[in-house]
C-alpha cells in the first residue's frame, strides 16, 4: 500500500490518511488497485479508508488488453 508514493502498512493506513486530510471538510481518496490483489485485500484497504473518516472514494483500474 502506498500513499503519495510512500509505503504504508495496512494497520497504519487510517492514521496516515487522517493526518494527510487534516482539516479538509470533504477529503477524498483516489485508489489505484493492482489487478493481482484479492478482493479481500481491496476490501481491507477500503475499510481502513472509511475508518479514517473518508467517504469520497474513487477506484481506478487499468483495462486488460
Amino acid at each position: 500500500i502506498f500513499v503519495d508514493e510512500a509505503p504504508v502498512a495496512l494497520d497504519r493506513l487510517a492514521e496516515v490518511l487522517r493526518t494527510k486530510s487534516g482539516d479538509s471538510k470533504d477529503p477524498g481518496v483516489l485508489l489505484f488497485a493492482d489487478s493481482q490483489i484479492t478482493y479481500q485485500t481491496l476490501y481491507n484497504v477500503i475499510d481502513r479508508i472509511k475508518m479514517a473518516g473518508i467517504d469520497r472514494l474513487s477506484l481506478e483500474c487499468e483495462r486488460q488488453p
